[in-house]
Parts: structure tokens; C-alpha cells; sequence
């Protein structure tokens, strides 16, 4: 049976939260529409999710900015650190990294890693906007990676948020 290694991405595999500095650099580019879009989830006029939700449709319909995301996703590749006997093993495994962040940039890391990892975050599931938040990864978890088939074998985040999900897996740490 596969062994499945899940690992949060944002202040886990990287030492800070990406989300944030791709919005950062979207701003940074004068890109009119998401800096619109940033001052009203400043003002409280649209939640978290719903600035991810429209941040991701405006990446996928235009062209230069998915060159921006494939970029800014290299960049991102350089600062992951890996728990180093992650590969140690013989088993045969599967390594998911699962962020909260959106996939609109997050689809182009595994193409600049150096070890066979799926990538899966925030994005459009059977049409709806899902946020890999919470229950939220659990569920994807559950749905994607069936116990039937995998043994959850270990977990790694550095949130005690994630916990609702770590704690279906043989072994789990809160990186500190």
C-alpha cells in the first residue's frame, strides 16, 4: 500500500506565507484591477476567500499574469526546505504538498522542484471555489487519497489548524 506524506506549504516548506507576497507583487506590477480588489478586502467589503476566488480568475484569463504566477512560483521553489528524511525511506509513497494558498501559482512549482510532488491548493473544484482551509483538506484528503488505498503514513504543518486533518495520520509534527 502507498504511503501518503502530506505537507503544508506556507510557513511549513517555505519560512513565510506566499499568498501574501503574490499579492504584494501583483501590486507591486500596478495591476489596477487587483489593487481595487485588495482595498476592498482592506475595507472589509470582500473576505479572504473571495479575493482568492477573483485574484485566480483574473490569473487564468489573462496571459502575462500566468507568466508572472509560473514565475513567481520559481522564485518560491528556491526557499523550500524539505524535511531531509523525507526521502530516506524505501517505501513506496506519495508526497502531496497542500497549501490554503491559490493554485493560480502554485500549479508551476512542482515543475521546479526537485523530487516528485504533487501540488494542491485553493482552486475551482466541480465549479465552486474551494479554500484547502480546515475541514476543507480533510475532505480533499479523504475524497482524493481513500484509505483503501493509501496509508496515511505523515503529516507536517505549522499550524495547529491543520490538526483537524494531521490527526487521521500514523505520524504528525507541528513544525515550530
Amino acid at each position: 500500500m502507498t504511503r501518503l506524506y502530506v505537507l503544508d506549504f506556507d510557513k511549513t516548506l517555505i519560512p513565510y506565507d506566499s499568498w501574501n507576497l503574490f499579492l504584494h507583487a501583483i501590486f507591486r506590477k500596478k495591476t489596477i484591477r487587483v489593487g481595487f480588489f485588495l482595498v476592498l478586502r482592506k475595507i472589509g467589503l470582500i473576505n479572504r476567500l473571495e479575493l482568492k476566488r477573483i485574484v485566480s480568475c483574473y490569473v487564468s484569463k489573462h496571459k502575462q499574469m500566468e507568466v508572472f504566477s509560473e514565475a513567481f512560483a520559481q522564485t518560491l521553489s528556491n526557499d523550500i526546505e524539505f524535511p531531509p528524511y523525507l526521502f530516506e525511506n524505501k517505501y513506496e509513497k506519495k508526497v502531496v504538498i497542500m497549501s490554503a494558498s491559490p493554485m493560480c501559482y502554485l500549479r508551476y512549482l512542482d515543475k521546479y522542484m526537485d523530487c516528485q510532488c504533487e501540488v494542491v491548493g485553493s482552486d475551482f473544484y466541480n465549479g465552486r471555489y474551494i479554500e484547502l482551509y480546515g475541514e476543507q483538506k480533510l475532505n480533499y484528503i479523504k475524497t482524493h487519497y481513500p484509505l483503501n488505498q493509501y496509508k496515511y503514513a505523515y503529516a507536517l504543518s505549522d499550524s495547529y489548524s491543520d490538526m483537524i486533518w494531521m490527526k487521521e495520520f500514523e505520524k504528525y509534527e507541528l513544525k515550530q
